[in-house]
């Protein structure tokens, strides 16, 4: 899990981690090309929203986390690239809060475990 805009605030934390993660795609693509590793898929799933941050443990063990419903849904649209033989899709929310145009395919509404409405997902790779 990698998150954008927590804890110091970024200006557009949507756009920040769709960069981040065709960057990722194409570094793996390239590295794939050397021979550098054998065959090699990841699935990346963004979301965007508000979660809770903050120091977990005692003082003697602490991490850092962040939880909430964002987390959740990122998480279950990640899951998603299985089945759309993906490899990075994002929600509606990070295509209206990215402020960029983007080559995205709708892959439609889709009914994601543990939510009552269907979420609308879309193809970037």
């Amino acid at each position: 899990m990698v998150t954008f805009g927590a804890t110091l605030e970024l200006d557009n934390p949507s756009r920040n981690a769709v960069l981040a993660s065709e960057r990722l795609l194409q570094a793996l693509d390239e590295a794939l090309d050397r021979g550098e590793l054998r065959a090699t898929r990841i699935g990346i799933g963004i979301h965007s929203g508000e979660v809770v941050t903050g120091n977990v443990g005692t003082a003697e063990c602490q991490q850092h986390s962040i939880s909430g419903s964002v987390v959740i849904l990122a998480a279950r649209i990640e899951q998603m690239n299985k089945v759309f033989d993906s490899q990075l899709l994002v929600s509606e929310e990070v295509i209206r809060s990215s402020g960029r145009q983007v080559d995205a395919t709708c892959l439609g509404a889709v009914s994601l475990k543990g939510w009552q409405k269907p979420i609308s997902i879309f193809k970037l790779a």
